[in-house]
């Protein structure tokens, strides 16, 4: 699988899929694109090996993230809608770009949103820390973006951020909760315990919402129909309790 892979299919329709270290969103990314409603728009798929969350440059070509970002502006230019998306650690890099692409939207599910700074040492996060040494070494320009508590608050102007995530799971929803507040941040807690992802939505037709605006009241009024939700992680189905 190559590091980067880019489809242009429609100039004014971009999604930046960030699919982490194992190259997938939860499921085949063509699968997930799919049922977002975004099989006919422009791709660039990130996956980076590394695991260092493009922190560091990706594919070999770009020198750190700076050059990668460059890239990305360069291969999408200026089209009409921008959509940036990730899962779990691969969420860090895409509410980052979707931040400082001046993204329509971004998408994060199970988010994470740091990966250093004072605020992760102080809390004694050891997440990352097979890839500190090298996160350490980027350039300063590059280190201070490494926690969104730090960068969202200077809103660019248009992204509008949506950050999924199990409430139930303390971990997931207490990541989530750090950007409580932040302008344009919207927190989208699912009634699901830590067994919870993208499956889940995507076995519920419920994927494409999550990119949209009108997706508070979407899943409003679906979790209210639900009276007791069970996610079963490994089939992605719900089953409801009258």
């Amino acid at each position: 699988m190559d590091a980067i892979s880019v489809d242009i299919k429609d100039r004014n329709r971009f999604v930046v899929a960030f699919a982490g270290r194992h190259g997938k969103l939860m499921m085949p990314v063509d699968r997930f694109l799919s049922r977002a409603d975004m099989d006919g728009y422009s791709q660039v798929v990130v996956h980076d090996p590394s695991a260092c969350l493009s922190m560091c440059g990706s594919d070999g070509r770009f020198p750190d993230f700076l050059g990668f970002l460059a890239f990305l502006r360069e291969t999408i230019g200026d089209p009409e809608r921008l959509v940036t998306t990730g899962i779990g650690a691969a969420s860090f890099p895409a509410m980052l770009c979707g931040h400082l692409l001046e993204a329509n939207v971004v998408a994060a599910f199970s988010p994470v949103v740091s990966i250093g700074g004072a605020r992760h040492a102080q809390a004694g996060d050891t997440t990352f820390a097979d890839i500190t040494p090298t996160l350490d070494r980027q350039p300063a320009s590059v280190r201070e973006l490494y926690d969104l508590q730090d960068v969202l608050p200077n809103w660019n102007g248009r992204t509008e951020f949506y950050l999924h995530y199990a409430r139930e799971s303390r971990a997931s929803a207490g990541r989530a909760e750090l950007l409580r507040g932040h302008p344009h941040v919207h927190l989208m807690p699912h009634p699901y315990d830590g067994r919870w992802s993208v499956r889940n939505l995507a076995a519920c037709g419920l994927l494409h919402q999550c990119f949209l605006a009108s997706q508070t009241d979407v899943f409003d009024e679906f979790y209210q129909n639900l009276p007791v939700v069970n996610a079963l992680a490994d089939g992605g189905e719900t089953s409801s309790t009258p």
